[in-house]
């Protein structure tokens, strides 16, 4: 994974009267300790209301600041209410792994002693959280979303003030790699581990090998494993988007790499309610633009990172197996079995995105369909 190109800035007020060597001294101490204490804060004579400075990569190993330092002040003898989206344009290079900190003044003259703060108009940290003999607050926080919106509200002393910041982890670049060689990026959507990129095998994790179909007569598909390449092109088709399978070849549980496996349609419900609902996790999930999937590609934002491609499918036309919807639809199996209770059919769930609209649903396709894979890690 590439760096993240922060920069670093930190501005030191002292408020006595020390020398330049000291203070050199005490700046590499803290660098060294990897602690927030009320050096971070800015000059607090300058403050009226919000102050901020860059965010910046943490000196600590295991985490990194996401937003802030933000410092809120308490003047005028009002309560001092200030609301503030949290941006970060890494996002989704994050865990959902965030926590809230609080410094509380910097003596018992300066800290709060009520406060709340709320995200998304979610009290995190309340009032009885805050007194004069406080200095420190720390408070996991969890779905935190690049439009969540940060509202802080201080009584108490006037003049006092907190110094609050966000922390986070970055997610790690895993890859996995399958029986043929073929490596794969993953991401991280909640609990959960998916590949972000459509399975390519040809042979199953055991080395024993998927027969490919050419023939597109309905004698030449019989209902046993195998896959396709969207229009019989390898060459246009395989390193973009994918192979195309049967769900024959999912039902055998060895098409995904060790480790991994297909989803259950369960597992897919999961993570769309990770995502805040049906509504809106296509647009989360679809890669963005018109690069590959047509337009309007209506609500593509993928800051999951999952890359949902449109790769189309293999379906029956009348007499005849054909490869359709590339660019317009993408569509993957599910591990989970059903029965048309209409026409009396065996079929599996699918996950389907289309560049028509936001929403992401399950339905329900024949067996011998070819549709994409995406492996999720075993947990």
């Amino acid at each position: 994974m590439k760096p993240i190109n922060y920069s670093f800035k930190r501005t030191i007020h002292s408020w006595f009267d020390v020398s330049g060597v000291l203070l050199l001294f005490l700046f590499f101490l803290f660098l060294s300790s990897c602690q927030k204490d009320e050096e971070n804060l800015l000059n607090r004579e300058s403050i009226n209301g919000i102050k901020t400075t860059p965010n910046s990569a943490s000196l600590c190993k295991t985490s990194v600041l996401y937003y802030g330092h933000q410092i809120f002040r308490r003047v005028h003898g009002k309560p001092y209410v200030g609301t503030q989206k949290i941006e970060n344009p890494d996002f989704k290079l994050f865990n959902d792994n965030f926590e809230l900190m609080i410094l509380n003044g910097n003596n018992k003259k300066t800290r709060v002693s009520s406060a709340e703060i709320r995200i998304d108009g979610k009290l995190i940290v309340g009032p009885k959280a805050f007194s004069k003999n406080v200095s420190f607050i720390k408070k996991r926080l969890h779905k935190l979303t690049p439009e969540s919106v940060l509202t802080v509200k201080l009584n108490g002393t006037q003049g006092g003030f907190i110094d609050l910041w966000i922390e986070g982890t970055l997610k790690e670049e895993m890859t996995v790699t399958d029986i043929d060689g073929n490596v794969y990026k993953t991401v991280t959507i909640g609990t959960q581990v998916w590949m972000a990129e459509n399975l390519k095998t040809t042979r199953y994790k055991d080395g024993s090998k998927i027969p490919l179909i050419t023939e597109s007569s309905e004698s030449a598909n019989p209902p046993t494993p195998a896959y396709y390449w969207y229009d019989n092109d390898e060459a246009t088709y395989k390193n973009t988007y994918g192979a195309l399978y049967n769900w024959y070849t999912v039902n055998t549980g060895k098409l995904c790499p060790a480790g991994w496996h297909v989803p259950t349609e369960p597992e897919f419900n999961s993570m769309i309610a990770y995502l805040g609902s049906m509504s809106v996790a296509g647009g989360k999930l679809k890669e963005a633009g018109t690069t590959h999937w047509e337009s309007p590609n209506i609500g593509a934002t993928n800051e999951t990172g999952f890359t949902a491609l449109p790769g189309g499918d293999r379906n029956m036309l009348e007499d005849y197996w054909v490869s359709s919807q590339i660019g317009i639809r993408g569509t993957w199996w599910s591990s989970t079995e059903n029965t048309d209770e209409f026409a009396g059919l065996e079929v599996a769930g699918v996950l389907i995105l289309e560049n028509v609209q936001n929403e992401a649903y399950i339905q329900y396709m024949g067996e011998q369909s070819g549709v994409s894979v995406r492996c999720i890690k075993d947990n």
